[in-house]
């Protein structure tokens, strides 16, 4: 995560297939200490994380481990396909985003995408009314800027 937040020092770990139904078995310090096993393989010294999160999708019952994939010959057309707008219409969600697909953090990079041509289209929309588009767009920024976040919140429950 260091390429996204710097410093953060963020270790982003997924799971699948059988993996993922056997760990979710596990008690949360049982997942850590099989998760600490693997990474001190390549550093000893790795201290235990401050803090974490782990989630049980699989067991989750408005999720049941579901999430999108494309079939075989899908593109990345395939996707734009998904997220096009259909007039004032805007479409985001990890199925409309081809980088990370499945993921929770695509859900979260397809809002913002989502946020931001609302925005534009905002933008537009006070240049053809002659209206100042700056001041309109920096309030609209303040409110739209955390839909990625409501969609995510939706699609992540």
């Amino acid at each position: 995560m260091d390429k996204y937040v710097p410093g953060s020092r963020i270790w982003l770990i997924t799971e699948t297939g059988d993996e993922a139904i056997e760990s979710e078995k596990l008690t949360d310090e049982e997942r850590l200490a099989n998760i600490m096993v693997s990474i001190r393989r390549t550093w000893p010294d790795a201290p235990d994380p401050n803090a974490y999160k782990f989630t049980s999708w699989g067991g989750d019952e408005n999720a049941y481990g579901a999430y999108s994939a494309l079939g075989v010959g899908s593109t990345d057309q395939t996707y734009a396909a998904f997220a096009k707008a259909h007039g004032s219409l805007f479409f985001a969600g990890e199925h409309t985003f081809h980088l990370y697909s499945g993921t929770a953090h695509a859900a979260y990079l397809s809002g913002a995408n989502a946020a931001h041509r609302v925005l534009g289209d905002c933008e537009a929309m006070c240049q053809v009314k002659g209206l100042e588009a700056s001041g309109t767009k920096n309030v609209l920024a303040r409110g739209l800027l955390a839909l990625p976040l409501v969609l995510f919140a939706v699609i992540g429950m």
